[in-house]
């Protein structure tokens, strides 16, 4: 049976939104089977995959969709199970995809790298801490109609729908935690690097008006292995697009530091979030500084 469309926000789990579990891009002559290691302690992610590549922000678009469906759901007080069925059209709908035959393979390769990427971890889901080890999705299924003839060659059917099983780890986090934000509906709009900034910045603003990180803390946060001085200047390029609202609501600063006329030392820059809503001299009181203390103290609950 078909799920709804989707009509309401876009929205995503909290765990999901504060460490980083996927590729950036994928690349077929060379794709990412491992991404790097996260560990400070008390929280470890492990992500690796096959010859298909590790899961990237794109391919996580499936996953918000059906985190959606599964939010409007819990809100009109319907039960919720792990396999969602939808069309192809809603889905391009709703991530803003074009609805070209291209779209059904871009669909297939995403779900199978959602299946054969594996994510280790020990990360909180349904009220409990588990060392487990799943795939995003645990199996997929396309219900596609009948081959046509087009201009005397046979085509294979379209996709009626669209059937995927959600792993544990997802479905405890919505169903059990009920753990999740909304977000802009421009979000699948933005690239993978803003999207990240983003997420970020929607989980730490959620109750805040601002944040203060250090721009090592955020480099591992959004997933990345640059160097430090590379990072940065992508994040200097993108205020230099739009310094006021680069982040669909929020928007940051880099704070170099008292450099008394030397060069700004990277270890010490910090990167400070704000509402865009909020001017920078209207936030009363200390920013807080995240950093891993803060965040093992920081109650996720909404």
């Amino acid at each position: 049976m078909l799920d709804r469309p989707l009509t309401g926000d876009v929205h995503n789990g909290r765990p999901l939104m504060l460490h980083c579990y996927f590729a950036h891009k994928t690349n077929k002559s060379n794709p990412i089977t491992e991404l790097p290691t996260y560990d400070d302690g008390k929280i470890r992610i492990e992500v690796r995959s096959t010859k298909s590549g590790c899961a990237t922000v794109d391919d996580a678009e499936i996953l918000l969709y059906c985190m959606s469906i599964a939010a409007e759901k819990l809100a009109r007080g319907e039960p919720v199970k792990q396999d969602f069925t939808f069309t192809l059209k809603d889905f391009t709908r709703v991530a803003g995809l074009s609805q070209s035959g291209s779209v059904s393979k871009r669909l297939g390769e995403a779900l199978e790298r959602l299946k054969e990427t594996n994510v280790k971890t020990n990360v909180e889901s349904g009220r409990k801490i588990y060392v487990e080890g799943f795939s995003w999705v645990e199996n997929y299924s396309f219900d596609k109609g009948k081959e046509m003839m087009v201009k005397g060659r046979k085509r294979a059917g379209k996709i009626n729908s669209v059937t995927v099983r959600f792993c544990d780890f997802l479905w405890r986090t919505v169903v059990i935690d009920k753990n999740l934000l909304s977000y802009n509906r421009d979000f699948f709009e933005l690239s993978p690097l803003k999207r990240r900034l983003y997420e970020l910045a929607r989980l730490h603003c959620d109750n805040r008006p601002a944040f203060r990180i250090s721009l090592e803390a955020l480099r591992d946060r959004v997933g990345t292995v640059q160097e430090l001085r590379f990072f940065k200047s992508d994040l200097e390029a993108i205020l230099n697009e739009n310094r006021q609202n680069p982040l669909l609501g929020y928007t940051f600063v880099i704070d170099l530091g008292d450099r008394r006329g030397k060069k700004a030392v990277l270890a010490n820059v910090v990167v400070e979030f704000r509402d865009a809503s909020y001017p920078a001299t209207g936030i009363e009181g200390d920013v807080p500084l995240i950093d891993e203390t803060y965040l093992h103290d920081m109650k996720a609950s909404p």
